[in-house]
């Protein structure tokens, strides 16, 4: 198998280094920008994280200050827990009699 290339072929692969080097130049010259950019905005972000981390340490602060409270809402998430185990264990095991059933019922007919 015997690969020409025309002149048009080397004139669309001039074109595209040169396309390329003027990506490259401009990058060189504007990335410094774009990267103090996001660096600026991560900077930001974190800081509204750590005010948000702030605020939920001063809530269980207050909650440790009273017990009772503190007691009563961990025993409610893990009541609430619990009982979403129950209904997707209690759906799992009618699908699962359900199939059988409708299983079996086939057999019965045949």
């Amino acid at each position: 198998m015997i690969v020409t290339q025309t002149p048009a072929d080397i004139f669309i692969g001039v074109l595209e280094a040169i396309a390329g080097g003027v990506i490259v130049v401009l990058c060189a010259k504007y990335y410094p920008l774009t990267s103090d950019y996001w660096s600026e905005r991560s900077i930001s972000a974190r800081r509204r994280r750590i005010k948000v981390l702030e605020n939920i340490l001063a809530k269980y602060e207050n909650d440790f200050a009273d017990t009772k409270t503190f007691l009563a809402r961990i025993a409610l998430k893990g009541t609430i827990t619990i009982l979403w185990f129950g209904v997707i264990l209690l759906s799992v095991v009618l699908g699962t009699s359900f199939r059988l059933a409708d299983l079996l019922q086939c057999e019965r007919q045949n």
